[in-house]
C-alpha cells in the first residue's frame, strides 16, 4: 500500500511539472517567415495572456507588457473552455528576405464573439481589425467561413501581432498561418469541396428518407429527416456555412443558433428513438416516459434559448443531449440479438456518436485540448450516425417487407386451404342440392302412395313420347285400367287396406310392363300406361297379360285375402294420324274401359283413335 501511495505521489509531481513546463512564463521566439514556406508551425511561437477582467486595452497591454504573465502556448489550438475572461495572443514575425511576405492568419473557430487583430511594426500601430460573429458577416476582412486576416510582413522588419479574443461560448482559438496564395488557392477550395461532399451526402440521406416516408407514412422516417435537417443546420452553423449562406443578414440569430439547432436536434432525435423502438405501443414504458420528458425539456429550452445567456443555453442543450444518446445506446444493447441487422446498425450509431460527442463536450468545457478529434469529428461522426441510422431504417423496412411477404404467403396458403375446403363444401352442398332437387323432382313427378308417375307428369311425358312416335312414324297405344269393385274393398276392409291394394297393384303393373312403357296413377284407382312401339295386336296382348297378372295376385291385408281384378281399355292410333293430344288418347282408352265395365269387368276392350279426334 505504501509503494502504491509513493508511486501515485511521484506520478502527480511529474504531471504537475509537465503542466508547468507547458504553460510557463517565458519569452517566445520570433517566427521567421519568407515567400516560399506554405504552412507555418506555430507551436512555441505564440504567447497568450488571460485578462480575467476583460477590460485591458491594447495600450495597457503594451505599456505593461514586461510585467504581464505571458505564457508560451505549446500547442497551436489553445482551448480555455467556457470562460468569461478575455484572452490575448502575441506573435512576432520577422522577414529577413528582401521581398515582403504575404500571409494569411486563420482562426478556425467561426463562433467566437469578438476577435480583434492589432498589427505593430516596432512601436507603430499599422492596423487594427475588429471582427467576430456578433458583427455582420460582410464586415470581416475576408468573407471566409473562419476568421481570416491578411498579413504582410515587410522585408527586414519585425511585425508583432496582438489578438484579443472573447466569447460567451467555448473559447477555442485554433491559430494557423499560411502563405497567402497557398491558403486561398488550395486550402480554402479544398475545404469547400469537402464540405460540399459532406452536406451533399446529408441532403441525399434526408431526401431519400423523405421519399420513403411519403411512401410508407412511417413516422420514424419523418423524425429522422427532421433530425438530419436540424443536425445539418447545426453543423453548418458550427463551421460557418450557415452564417455565410443561410442567415447572414440575421446577426442576432447567429448568437443563438447553436442552442436552437441543438434543441431541435434533441427533440427530433428523441422522437425518432421513441418511434424506432415502438415505444408508442408500450403503455407505461419508463424509457418512453423519459424520452417524452426529454422532448418537453428540449422544447422549453428552445423557447428560452434567446432569453437566457448563450453559454448557459448551450451547456444545458449539450448536457441534455446526452440523455437520448444514452437511452438509444442502452436500448440498442438491450435488444442486440433480437432485431437482427437493424438493431446492430442502430446500436453502432449510438456507440460511436456517444464516444465522440463526449470528446467534443470535454473539449468545449476545456477539459481536453482542441484537436482534430474535437474539431471535425463531430461532423463526421454525425454523418456516420446518419448513415447507420439510414441503414437501420432500411433493414427495418426490409424486415417488415419480409414479414409482409411471409404473411401474404401464409394468407395465400390459408386461402388455398380455405379454397379447397370451400370447394369441397360446395361440392358436398351441390351433391346435397342435386339430391334434394332429385327428391323434389321425384316428389313433384311421382305419386306419393304408389311411386308411379302422377297425373301431371304422366301427361307431360306421354305427350312428348307421342310426338316422338309421330315424328318417327312408330305405332303407339294408350291403356286405361281401373280396379273392379274398389269401393267395396275400402268399405269392407278400410282405407288402409285400399292403400295396400293400390301399392301391390302398382308393383304388379311395374313388374309386368316393359321398360320402355310409362305408367301413371291418373285417378283414385285409375291407372294409365303408354305403350311405345306397340301395334294394336301387341297392345292387346300386353294389356291382357297385365289383366291376368293382376287376377293371379294373392293380396292379403292383416291376414284377410283380398281378391283383385281390373278392367282395361286400349286406344290405338295409326301411323298416319298426326298431332294427337294425349288427352284424346286417354279419352279413347277410357271409353274402352267403360265398355269393359259394362260387359262384366275383368276384361280388356281395344278401340282405335277416331279420325275426328286428330289435332
Amino acid at each position: 500500500m505504501v509503494m502504491i501511495w509513493m508511486f501515485s505521489i511521484r506520478f502527480f509531481c511529474l504531471l504537475m511539472l509537465g503542466v508547468t513546463a507547458l504553460c510557463m512564463p517565458a519569452q517566445a521566439a520570433p517566427l521567421h517567415v519568407n515567400s516560399t514556406t506554405q504552412i507555418y508551425e506555430l507551436n512555441s511561437v505564440v504567447e497568450h495572456l488571460e485578462d480575467k477582467s476583460g477590460q485591458l486595452t491594447i495600450n495597457e497591454i503594451r505599456d505593461t507588457e514586461s510585467s504581464l504573465q505571458w505564457l508560451i502556448s505549446r500547442k497551436s489550438n489553445p482551448n480555455f473552455g467556457f470562460s468569461q475572461s478575455a484572452y490575448w495572443f502575441r506573435i512576432t514575425l520577422i522577414n529577413q528576405n528582401h521581398a515582403a511576405a504575404r500571409l494569411s492568419l486563420v482562426i478556425n473557430n467561426p463562433l467566437l464573439d469578438q476577435v480583434t487583430l492589432y498589427k505593430y511594426s516596432s512601436d507603430k500601430l499599422l492596423e487594427a481589425v475588429e471582427t467576430g460573429d456578433r458583427k455582420a458577416f460582410s464586415q470581416r476582412p475576408h468573407e471566409h467561413l473562419s476568421f481570416v486576416f491578411p498579413v504582410t510582413v515587410a522585408a527586414n522588419e519585425p511585425l508583432t501581432l496582438y489578438i484579443r479574443v472573447s466569447s460567451e461560448g467555448s473559447v477555442q482559438v485554433p491559430l494557423s498561418l499560411y502563405d497567402y496564395d497557398y491558403y486561398h488557392h488550395y486550402i480554402e477550395e479544398q475545404k469547400l469541396i469537402i464540405q460540399g461532399l459532406y452536406f451533399g451526402v446529408l441532403i441525399f440521406m434526408m431526401v431519400f428518407n423523405l421519399f420513403v416516408y411519403f411512401r410508407t407514412k412511417a413516422a420514424s422516417h419523418l423524425f429522422f429527416v427532421l433530425y438530419v435537417l436540424s443536425a445539418g443546420l447545426l453543423l453548418a452553423g458550427l463551421n460557418g456555412l450557415g452564417y455565410k449562406y443561410l442567415w447572414q443578414p440575421f446577426t442576432h440569430f447567429q448568437q443563438h443558433h447553436i442552442a436552437i439547432f441543438t434543441a431541435l436536434s434533441g427533440i427530433f432525435l428523441s422522437a425518432f428513438i421513441y418511434r424506432f423502438l415502438g415505444l408508442q405501443k408500450k403503455k407505461g414504458s419508463i424509457t418512453g416516459r423519459l424520452l417524452l420528458i426529454v422532448i418537453g425539456a428540449f422544447i422549453l429550452l428552445l423557447l428560452l434559448s434567446t432569453l437566457i445567456a448563450y453559454h448557459d443555453s448551450v451547456r444545458a442543450a449539450l448536457l441534455l443531449l446526452l440523455v437520448p444518446l444514452i437511452i438509444g445506446l442502452y436500448s440498442g444493447l438491450k435488444k442486440w440479438n433480437r432485431d437482427g441487422s437493424a438493431n446492430t446498425y442502430f446500436t453502432l450509431a449510438w456507440a460511436q456518436f456517444l464516444i465522440f460527442l463526449l470528446a467534443v463536450l470535454l473539449a468545449k468545457f476545456g477539459i481536453i485540448p482542441r484537436t482534430f478529434l474535437s474539431d471535425d469529428i463531430l461532423a463526421w461522426t454525425t454523418l456516420l450516425q446518419v448513415v447507420l441510422f439510414s441503414m437501420a431504417l432500411g433493414e427495418r423496412m426490409n424486415g417488415e417487407r419480409k414479414k409482409r411477404i411471409q404473411a401474404q404467403k401464409q394468407i395465400i396458403r390459408m386461402q388455398g386451404l380455405h379454397k379447397k375446403e370451400l370447394e369441397l363444401q360446395v361440392k358436398e352442398r351441390t351433391a346435397e342440392l342435386k339430391l334434394a332437387n332429385e327428391q323434389l323432382e321425384v316428389l313433384a313427378t311421382t305419386d306419393a302412395l304408389t311411386g308411379l308417375y302422377n297425373r301431371r307428369h304422366f301427361l307431360n311425358q306421354a305427350q312428348q313420347l307421342i310426338n316422338i312416335s309421330i315424328r318417327h312414324q312408330h305405332p303407339i297405344a294408350m291403356v286405361m285400367l281401373d280396379i273392379d269393385h274398389f269401393k267395396e274393398v275400402n268399405d269392407s276392409h278400410g282405407h288402409a287396406a285400399g292403400d295396400h291394394v293400390l301399392r301391390e297393384l302398382s308393383k304388379a303393373l311395374a313388374m309386368t310392363s316393359r321398360q320402355t312403357d310409362i305408367i301413371g296413377r291418373v285417378g283414385g284407382e285409375e291407372f294409365a300406361i303408354l305403350l311405345i312401339d306397340a301395334t294394336p295386336s301387341m297392345a292387346g296382348m300386353l294389356a291382357e297379360r297385365l289383366r291376368g297378372a293382376v287376377e293371379a295376385l294373392t293380396i292379403a291385408f292383416e291376414g284377410t285375402p283380398i281378391p283383385l281384378t281390373i278392367s282395361a281399355g286400349i286406344c290405338t292410333k295409326t301411323i298416319s294420324q298426326k298431332n294427337v293430344p294425349v288427352l284424346d288418347m286417354m279419352r279413347c282408352a277410357d271409353s274402352g274401359l267403360y265398355q269393359a265395365k259394362e260387359e262384366g269387368r275383368n276384361r280388356v276392350i281395344s278401340k282405335p283413335l277416331p279420325e275426328t279426334q286428330q289435332g
